[in-house]
């Protein structure tokens, strides 16, 4: 196995890690949360301290596992990885947030302190400011109410530089700010960045917005640096990966089709699925075979980086989604979810997924991949070294 694993063996709808706690959107449509501290030293404590440190920083703080020799991470890998930790998590663990009531929720995400809901009546936020005493430690915030903040049916919401990318689909791709708040309300503007969107993604300061599966334009933003007071406006948490001065100040100021901006060899003529990180974009082509282009800088003249292994694409299907992770990326099909990294193919589930959550600009769950099924969640560990 080459990921450590948490199996919670309870249904839950949709996952988050945030503000050192896990979220959950149970079955009964609650938002509820569980300290990772109470989950690590409750449910994942082996009572070694040595084994206790390496865990924790897998599962917990991964930003700590650069002070932790190669040799402690695989012993205590070798040791773990066949052993999932099987676990059912107490009622009297989890703490209420709020009560949905009958959304629909078709994407959930935490950003800037707070919570959003894409439903199919629109997208929804609460706030998670755990800070001020109104939503104090230990408080059940059973009182707390949804705010609707966009009319529209949202699939998929994707936030950066205190932005965020509101996906509709068939109504197009629309901007939420975080800068323009009212009430501390996110402002979503009515009109929409571009009529068509399949799904969009940053990369780096820009959007890849895809029309299909394949086919994508660049939107160039405009970003200008800001002084660490005006960054302020917006409450950015470690998790959020804004380590940056910057904010957009006009988006979509330029649109271009990605093949009229390439100038490489690479030929795009077999690729049956898209999908980007802040800095690359991957293909992969109806053999299986995937590749990685750097799109660094708004340069676009590279060669392609071919993987080694391919992807059973024949027995496994079209992919579903896609994610990204440290050092390693995620492809849903239609019963398993597979891992790429260090040239190795290699699934960590086999079945069915609900819902599949990556934290790749959190330095402390960078490495995590929640999994969650009509049966359970699982919580992945993607190996911090070098696979062989």
């Amino acid at each position: 196995m080459n990921s450590l694993q948490i199996r919670i063996n309870q249904s839950f709808l949709d996952c988050f890690h945030y503000m050192e706690r896990l979220f959950l959107i149970t079955r009964n449509n609650e938002l509820k949360y569980i300290n990772l501290e109470t989950l690590f030293k409750k449910y994942i404590s082996t009572g070694e301290e040595h084994i206790d440190t390496v865990l924790y920083s897998l599962f917990v703080d991964n930003k700590n596992i650069r002070n932790i020799s190669e040799y402690q991470l695989l012993s205590v890998w070798d040791e773990y990885c066949e052993k999932p930790f099987d676990i059912s998590i107490s009622e009297n663990d989890l703490s209420l947030v709020v009560d949905l009531g009958e959304l629909t929720i078709l994407d959930f995400i935490m950003y800037g302190k707070k919570a959003l809901f894409g439903c199919r009546e629109g997208v929804f936020e609460i706030d998670v400011n755990f800070g001020i005493s109104l939503f104090g430690f230990g408080s059940t915030l059973s009182n707390r109410k949804t705010s609707k903040i966009f009319d529209s049916k949202t699939i998929r919401m994707t936030p950066r530089l205190g932005e965020i990318l509101v996906n509709t689909n068939s109504d197009g791709l629309f901007r939420g700010s975080f800068w323009q708040k009212q009430n501390h309300s996110i402002k979503v503007y009515e009109k929409p960045i571009v009529e068509k969107s399949l799904k969009s993604s940053w990369l780096n300061n820009d959007i890849l917005n895809y029309t299909d599966d394949t086919s994508f334009d660049i939107l160039h933003n405009k970003v200008k640096k800001i002084s660490n007071e005006q960054r302020g406006l917006v409450n950015f948490k470690e998790e959020d990966g804004e380590y940056q001065a910057l904010r957009v100040e006009k988006m979509a100021e330029e649109s271009i089709h990605f093949d009229d901006s390439v100038n490489t060899n690479v030929n795009f003529d077999n690729v049956i699925y898209s999908f980007n990180s802040l800095r690359n974009l991957f293909s992969i082509y109806d053999d299986g075979k995937m590749s990685s282009l750097s799109l660094k800088d708004r340069e676009y003249t590279g060669k392609p980086f071919y993987f080694k292994e391919k992807l059973d694409v024949k027995s496994q299907g079209f992919p579903l989604s896609s994610h990204v992770v440290a050092q390693g990326t995620i492809v849903e099909f239609f019963d398993s979810v597979t891992c790429i990294k260090d040239h190795k193919v290699f699934d960590l589930y086999k079945g069915e997924s609900l819902q599949i959550k990556t934290y790749p600009n959190s330095r402390n769950y960078q490495r995590l991949v929640s999994i969650l099924t009509e049966d359970d969640l699982s919580i992945h560990c993607i190996p911090p070294f070098k696979i062989k």
